[in-house]
């Protein structure tokens, strides 16, 4: 797992997080991209082998446990909508 290390402990769980979360949330807080959200919710988007590939940050107006719903339903739609006619579930 990256962000672990037994010999330097929190550190490099710290950079992990400023890399992957604090950055890029700056970044984005900063063009404008949440204005008028009072949630934001962080999706996480994992390879074939479960690893972390991607985080995406949704900003939203509403109750935190309604955003993630309807993140995780938004999420099912576009795997549905990305598999071939006939195949599936």
């Amino acid at each position: 797992m990256q962000g672990s290390n037994l010999d330097f402990g929190a550190r490099p769980l710290r950079r992990e997080i400023e890399q992957r979360i604090e950055d890029p949330l700056s970044e984005e807080l900063l063009k404008g991209e949440f204005q008028g959200k009072d949630t934001i919710v962080v999706d996480v988007k994992k390879d074939d082998e479960g690893k972390v590939k991607h985080l995406t940050f949704i900003g939203t107006v509403g109750e935190p446990e309604l955003v993630a719903a309807t993140a995780a339903s938004d999420a099912e739609e576009s795997a549905s909508e990305a598999e071939p006619a006939g195949e599936g579930p």
